[in-house]
């Protein structure tokens, strides 16, 4: 008798802390480009919403992975490099305004200096 590797799945709990829809969203080998598309229902991820997802890994492969975000009202999003073998919630919200937030962080550095 042989014994079949089958893949091993991680779930992942992605939460939708942005103010768009996720159309879709669709994962790959980090630096690859060979997208897998995750079913997140006929209407997506609406704001403000979670869902656990899977993801199936083969033996031996790595854990750091790029997320693709299609918002419903158009653009996409791209993250490159997450591990979701060390993190298992996903929140792209965090991602996208970070710029944002870390100018805000600054200027409240700025105000509470005695000058």
């Amino acid at each position: 008798m042989r014994l079949v590797r089958r893949p091993r799945n991680r779930y992942v709990y992605l939460v939708n802390d942005t103010e768009n829809r996720i159309a879709s969203f669709a994962l790959s080998p980090s630096g690859g480009d060979a997208w897998t598309a995750v079913r997140l229902g006929w209407r997506g991820l609406k704001a403000g919403a979670a869902e656990t997802i899977p993801i199936a890994r083969e033996p031996g492969e790595g854990c750091l992975y790029d997320a693709k975000i299609v918002w419903r009202g158009g653009g996409t999003f791209i993250h490159q490099g997450l591990d979701f073998c060390e993190y298992i919630t996903y929140h792209p919200g965090r991602y996208l305004y970070a710029p944002v937030a870390a100018e805000a962080e600054r200027r409240v550095a700025e105000a509470g200096t005695v000058r």
